[in-house]
This record gives structure tokens, C-alpha cells and sequence, in this order.
């Protein structure tokens, strides 16, 4: 649960199952930002630095989605 604080920059106001769903909907959230990159990446002419841009996500994250695409 301290590595979570850490992560979350808080200190421990949630239960454990609290902050387990935190994390949870986080990874929902990345998950849902990755798959937007995705058909942006497979869709478009976009650049992933004009993707980056238009999504408000770092461009390590386009170039992480862009190589995952191109490796399956």
C-alpha cells in the first residue's frame, strides 16, 4: 500500500480494495488511451508526434503502441 501512496502522490486515505479499484480504473483509462492511439496509428497519415499532440498523451506512449503494432 506505500508503493501505491507513492505512485498516487497521496498520502493513505483509501482502504486497501479502494485502492485497488484506483488502480483498476487507471488501467482502464491507459488501456482505452492506448486503443484510441492504436486506430489512430492504423487509420490515419498522423505522425506520432501529431498524435501525441492531438491526444495529450507522451509521445513514448505512441511509439510504444506504434511498436507493439508493428511486432504482432
Amino acid at each position: 500500500m506505500q508503493r501505491t501512496n507513492e505512485i498516487f502522490e497521496r498520502k493513505n486515505t483509501m482502504g486497501y480494495f479502494e485502492q485497488l479499484a484506483e488502480i483498476r480504473r487507471q488501467e482502464a483509462v491507459q488501456g482505452g488511451l492506448e486503443k484510441a492511439v492504436q486506430n489512430l496509428l492504423a487509420k490515419t497519415d498522423f505522425s506520432p508526434e501529431k498524435i501525441a499532440e492531438m491526444m495529450e498523451v507522451p509521445l513514448d506512449l505512441v511509439e510504444k503502441v506504434k511498436k507493439d503494432l508493428g511486432t504482432k
